[in-house]
């Protein structure tokens, strides 16, 4: 995934260029507020479109899993084998699902800051977004080389605008910790589709199932503590 690059990007790791910024113009401060709206909308349609995909097997296919066909047939040790498979797949693609839905939701939360910002006289004169180029981002094959621009970043950081940033930038660049974090939240959700849909109705083993997700619940929020301390120089503004 990528974000369209606008002129005066800044290379990661290199320092940010002395000239003095230049005010944007009428028409830009005119326009801006539509662009940075409509940016938003679009955003916001993919947001809905993975947050729905993220969450479709708590409501698709309808009815108890346990009492599907392709369930209901299974012997013992086949149904614990598809499980295992499952068990061992699902969680770590719902963690990269996790992330381009965090990643969406960064994008959007920086555009609708900016289009905020762009409705204040205060900010006639002032570039209110730029992007930074980057090496170690989610985007199309050869990023890692040719480089990705994360774009939308706020100029001008308040203290909301700061952590909508270091929130996307957490998304948009590689991070371990962060990824790991989401893949044990996707071990919540396994079992608490588990749970509901099957469903479990053994109050020994729904103790077992909750207590499970409690336990990838803490170690989820431990890694993703972590991984929000990580990559300090994808917090800075970009060059003015």
């Amino acid at each position: 995934m990528s974000e369209a690059e606008p002129p005066g990007t800044q290379v990661s790791g290199t320092a940010p260029a002395s000239a003095p910024p230049v005010a944007p113009s009428t028409a830009a401060v005119v326009l801006r507020p539509f662009g940075y709206l409509l940016i938003s909308a679009i955003w916001l349609v993919l947001f809905a479109v993975a947050a729905g995909a993220d969450l479709c097997l708590f409501v698709i296919p309808p009815g108890p899993l346990g009492a599907r066909p392709g369930f209901a047939d299974l012997d013992t040790g086949n149904l614990i084998a598809m499980l295992l498979c499952v068990f061992l797949v699902l969680p770590f693609a719902w963690g990269l699902v996790h992330l381009i839905v965090l990643a969406i939701l960064g994008s959007l939360l920086q555009y609708l800051v900016a289009f905020g910002r762009s409705l204040l006289p205060s900010n006639r004169n002032v570039k209110l977004t730029g992007s930074t180029r980057r090496f170690d981002t989610i985007g199309p094959p050869g990023a890692a080389v040719a480089g990705v621009a994360v774009s939308s970043l706020s100029g001008r950081q308040g203290r909301f605008g700061h952590w909508v940033t270091r929130f996307k930038t957490r998304n948009w660049v590689l991070n371990g910790a962060w990824y790991l974090g989401l893949t044990c939240f996707g071990y919540v959700m396994f079992a608490l589709i588990y749970l509901l849909r099957w469903p479990v109705r053994n109050p020994f083993a729904m103790a077992g199932v909750v207590l499970f997700a409690l336990v990838f619940a803490v170690l989820g929020i431990r890694r993703l503590r972590v991984g929000w301390r990580r990559l300090p120089d994808a917090d800075a503004p970009p060059a003015a």
